[in-house]
């Protein structure tokens, strides 16, 4: 029995970062709102979807930063992410309302969010329930002149609850 395998679809809003700075730039050019959010977005769930279609709404141009693998395992855990930056980005990629994903290697000084937020030339930044950096990213969305909306989504489990959760029933169970 041969298996089928899906031709890989390339994604047309998933851009680099430098990319995204000339597209940010010329949109608001031409007075387009641009909005951003960014994080890990791993093992995505309701709470991302919700997220993701609410901040949608809220601009005309909505970008999305995927932290890269390496930036999830300092600020999660070596352990994370589970799904890898490409897949995350593909994923975000398909949300209806996200015109474009980009892979987000910056640093986490303030200084480098401040530049990142400049180069994209953002005018609404949001963030959802239980993002941990809320003091920075504030303070960075004032200073350049950028709101700050976080996002009420429902409260389901974290990734980080899902993963304890899938460990904890199938802690004993030999594998198949």
């Amino acid at each position: 029995m041969k298996l089928y395998r899906r031709p890989s679809v390339s994604h047309k809003n998933i851009f680099s970062k430098e990319t995204l700075f000339q597209v940010a730039r010329d949109l608001r050019r031409q007075g387009v709102q641009v909005g951003l959010t960014h994080g890990a977005f791993d093992l995505f769930h309701i709470s991302h979807l919700c997220l993701l279609q609410e901040s949608a709404r809220m601009c005309d141009y909505f970008i999305v930063g995927i932290d890269s693998d390496e930036n999830v395992a300092k600020y999660k855990s070596y352990k994370r992410p589970i799904n890898g930056e490409k897949e995350r980005m593909e994923i975000i990629s398909e949300v209806k309302g996200v015109d474009a994903v980009f892979l987000n290697d910056t640093g986490f000084s303030a200084s480098e969010y401040r530049k990142l937020y400049v180069d994209l030339g953002v005018d609404l930044i949001t963030i959802g329930r239980g993002f941990n950096f809320v003091d920075e990213v504030k303070e960075e969305a004032i200073e350049i002149g950028a709101s700050l909306i976080s996002i009420d989504t429902p409260q389901y489990p974290s990734t980080s609850a899902i993963v304890e959760s899938i460990i904890k029933k199938y802690r004993d169970v030999p594998a198949d």
